[in-house]
């Protein structure tokens, strides 16, 4: 199991982020950032970040790289669904981020690892200060 940090790329498009949320999935878009989705593995950790706001949300990759149509482009994106998924409120800003992680975060890929030690810190703080009690 690995942990990632997943960027909704929201300045390109908010439609995007709110589908990724709605939907409960991981997705890439266009070119060669859609590769990037099958860097995921089942039972991965992804927390969703938005630009400007956070983690938004995170989940447990199922490992099942999808596509579908998108803006008529046959096959544009390619998802990923999370089981277990959260949206968190109030979402995680990236200050909290970076105090947990002990690292300045920087969000020049849309798609990066962290360690398992700032993974397990994340979940803790969303566990403790970022969930209104209702799991889907």
């Amino acid at each position: 199991m690995s942990y990632y940090i997943f960027n909704t790329n929201a300045k390109t498009n908010e439609r995007f982020t709110d589908e990724m949320l709605s939907e409960q999935k991981a997705s890439c878009y266009t070119g060669s950032w859609r590769g990037r989705i099958s860097r995921l593995c089942k039972d991965d950790i992804v927390f969703l970040y938005k630009n400007g706001t956070g983690i938004v949300a995170y989940g447990i990759a199922d490992g099942e790289r999808k596509m579908k149509d998108c803006d008529n482009k046959k096959d544009e994106e390619y998802y990923m669904h999370l089981n277990s998924f959260e949206v968190l409120h109030p979402p995680m800003s990236l200050t909290k981020m970076r105090e947990l992680s002990n690292k300045w975060l920087v969000f020049r890929s849309m798609l990066f690892s962290v360690d398992e030690e700032t993974g397990e810190r994340f979940i803790k703080e969303i566990e403790e200060n970022h969930l209104s009690g209702k799991h889907n």
